[in-house]
């Protein structure tokens, strides 16, 4: 999977969560317990639509079409900053065009398949 930079981002979002098992038993009286349980991530993002882009809507068309995995990197690509990647799949792709003079927009979201991995940049 090659690692292309999808450019003029607005906004992006990383969302990590944990699952819970239910471990209540007659014991735990009235208070549900739960326990630790599957660990995934997604990320949403939002965009200026460049016709121009090397890598933009497109490009994350065809790969939902297709079903490609893709490589996220979430990161400030400062060196000595934290770094988050993992592998993903594109899951939704919006375009949306507003009012003459407005920017077109489109929003992708992306489902990680597997673990995501945190480093330092170097």
């Amino acid at each position: 999977m090659a690692s292309v930079k999808v450019t003029h981002s607005t906004n992006a979002n990383l969302n990590i969560e944990m699952e819970t098992r239910d471990m209540t038993t007659k014991d735990s009286a009235t208070w549900k317990d739960t326990g630790e349980g599957y660990l995934s991530w997604s990320m949403d993002a939002e965009f200026y639509v460049a016709e121009d882009a090397t890598e933009g809507f497109e490009e994350l068309f065809d790969d939902i079409i297709a079903r490609t995995a893709v490589t996220i990197k979430y990161s400030s690509a400062v060196s000595g900053d934290v770094e988050y990647r993992g592998s993903a799949f594109v899951t939704g792709l919006t375009r949306s065009a507003g009012l003459d003079g407005d920017n077109e927009t489109y929003t992708v979201t992306f489902t990680g398949n597997g673990a995501l991995s945190k480093a330092t940049i170097s």
